[in-house]
């Protein structure tokens, strides 16, 4: 099963590389683009839930139970680590995109015009 979704997911994501209908520079502009853009402020948001859900629990929900206490503890450091890890993440790929010249403003050719 996994290696069929494995297939699955190759497959779908190299479909419109092989069949031309998108050149090889667009498509990593548009993987770069939906990463930056939708899944990197996702995860965010994911991990910020997560952090205010345990400092709830931590505080509210279970403060007469010590091993729930810990628990909520752990996940919440563990919640602020991968916060801290994305946003790291997200500021390595801005400054790529920025270095390479993949703007947001600058549309990229599919081709390289050759003088």
């Amino acid at each position: 099963m996994k290696v069929l979704t494995s297939l699955l997911t190759f497959v779908i994501i190299t479909t419109p590389l092989v069949t031309s209908a998108q050149g090889l520079v667009t498509s990593l502009v548009n993987i770069g683009a939906f990463v930056y853009d939708t899944l990197i402020p996702f995860l965010l948001g994911i991990a910020f839930l997560i952090v205010v859900i345990n400092i709830v629990r931590y505080f509210v929900i279970d403060a007469a139970n010590e091993q729930s206490r810990s628990d909520a503890r752990m996940y919440a450091i563990y919640a602020v680590a991968a916060f801290v890890c994305l946003a790291l993440f997200w500021a390595v790929v801005s400054l790529v995109a920025l270095d390479i010249g993949l703007d947001a403003d600058t549309p990229t050719p599919d081709y390289f015009e050759v003088s």
